[in-house]
């Protein structure tokens, strides 16, 4: 695909050389003689990349990058070409946004080194373009989360959290950042605990384990942690899941559970319990009385009836 660049140079001369040099490339060249007529070619012409003269008879370039920023939202990748002794004067520009430049030597070595460096520029472009639409992407997925999500350094110091684990702690999200695991870990209260924790993670590469978290007003939380461990990045990126209901639900079911196995054992009837071939599996107290046997041992794997 063919690229647009937009070259502001008032010079004619110039115009042409840029154009020799960039004959043999895949450029679609639009040349513009002042800052003014540039930034009114710039809404119908979306440039992929400007090449811009710092000398410029309206605006000096890096007064025209200042201009830029205002008429345009999008990135724009400039090329600053400045003339013999002017390289502060680039380092500023590219302070101020530009990309890269090139000085216009009198040997004209800069005119050899001008597609590569467009092309460099391009691709450097591309790239950073790609790595935002990465970095929306992922924090799209993590703002929507249901689950809480953290990322933390390897010291457990959190670098991000989202809403989600905002709304389980009680703790905003500005708050979140900057904080420490042991601040937030009800189990694990010292660095040094955390620390070890962390170490194992790293060494498993993941880890997943229920712990409790302290709420901001200071109640606690079942968490289902998982953790995974990002070792080129040196970040450990951690999803928390709010289970304290189903400990609750498993806990009544539990009591519910040990109380019928109370009734069930102390029933003054025999009451006894089958698999699906016939054997017997278990028998209360009035069962084994009656049958003479001192415990369950002794009746399990009788057959009740036969088929």
């Amino acid at each position: 695909m063919t690229s647009a660049i937009l070259i502001i140079e008032d010079s004619i001369d110039d115009q042409r050389l840029y154009q020799r040099a960039l004959k043999n490339c895949d450029y679609s060249l639009v040349m513009a003689p002042t800052a003014e007529i540039a930034l009114a070619l710039l809404p119908d012409l979306k440039p992929d990349l400007i090449m811009l003269d710092y000398k410029l008879p309206d605006l000096d370039g890096l007064s025209f990058l200042k201009k830029l920023a205002e008429y345009s939202h999008a990135a724009i990748p400039i090329l600053m070409l400045t003339g013999e002794g002017s390289e502060a004067v680039a380092v500023e520009a590219m302070k101020n946004g530009a990309d890269d430049y090139l000085v216009k030597d009198t040997g004209g070595g800069y005119l050899r080194l001008l597609p590569g460096t467009i092309e460099r520029v391009l691709n450097a472009h591309a790239q950073r373009v790609q790595t935002q639409r990465l970095q929306a992407l992922h924090k799209r997925v993590i703002d929507t989360s249901i689950d809480g999500f953290w990322m933390t350094d390897l010291m457990g110091n959190l670098l991000e959290a989202n809403e989600s684990y905002a709304r389980i702690s009680g703790y905003p999200v500005k708050e979140l950042v900057g904080m420490h695991i042991s601040q937030l870990e009800a189990m694990e209260q010292s660095s040094e605990e955390v620390q070890t924790h962390i170490a194992k993670t790293i060494a498993q590469g993941h880890d997943r384990f229920e712990t409790r978290h302290r709420h901001k007003d200071g109640h606690e939380i079942d968490i289902e942690v998982s953790v995974t461990c990002m070792t080129e990045s040196q970040r450990l990126c951690v999803f928390c899941r709010d289970i304290t209901e189903s400990k609750r639900a498993e806990e009544v079911l539990r009591k519910s559970e040990n109380r019928f196995r109370t009734l069930v054992e102390n029933a003054p009837l025999c009451i006894h319990e089958i698999g699906r071939d016939g054997r017997l599996t278990s028998m209360n107290r009035a069962g084994l009385l009656m049958m003479g046997a001192r415990d369950e041992c002794e009746v399990q794997g009788f057959y009740i009836w036969t088929r």
